[in-house]
């Protein structure tokens, strides 16, 4: 399976990029899996149901915090937003939001995502976990880690961590 991103700027000399997945899978093109839309990597939006800052996807709006926090500040922050850590519910939406982070940081580094198992896995927004994309041997639980981020490793995929690790993070909310 390879990914195709397509970025190119647009909309009144703002730095905004259109984002292209285009799934290629065995030698054919999967068409409905072909997503195009707009999100913002500067003060600026396509999207006119996302406030400004914010980048749209499908029905949500992404902000990337580039300030490293722990987990728990992370998701009060984006509460402060009317937000939550970012969750991903699908291969899309995972490959969506890691060309979003890459947009902000070039070197992808890892980014808390609202994933936690202190308990019980959950999404910090409420969502249901339908989809996991980790890397192998994880979640190992080690030295209680329950929060996760993305980006770790070779694979770039998720890690279990302890929550009082500093990371950049992603919010995402529905537009208002």
């Amino acid at each position: 399976m390879n990914w195709y991103l397509k970025l190119f700027c647009c909309k009144n000399n703002k730095q905004l990029v259109k984002l292209t997945v285009d799934l290629f899978s065995l030698g054919s093109w999967q068409s409905n899996h072909i997503k195009k839309e707009y999100f913002s990597v500067n003060e600026a939006t396509c999207s006119p149901h996302c406030t400004s800052g914010w980048g749209s996807y499908g029905i949500r709006c992404f902000k990337y915090i580039a300030n490293s926090t722990d987990w728990v500040s992370a998701e009060k922050h984006c509460l402060k937003l009317h937000a939550n850590l970012v969750s991903t519910h699908s291969e899309d939406e995972f490959q969506l939001v890691k060309a979003f982070i890459r947009a902000h940081d070039p070197m992808e580094n890892p980014t808390w995502i609202g994933l936690s198992d202190c308990q019980e896995w959950i999404w910090s927004d409420g969502t249901e976990l339908n989809y996991v994309n980790w890397n192998p041997s994880e979640p190992n639980h080690l030295n209680n880690e329950c929060c996760v981020h993305t980006n770790w490793s070779d694979q770039k995929k998720w890690n279990d961590i302890p929550c009082t690790i500093n990371y950049p993070f992603v919010c995402a909310k529905k537009p208002a």
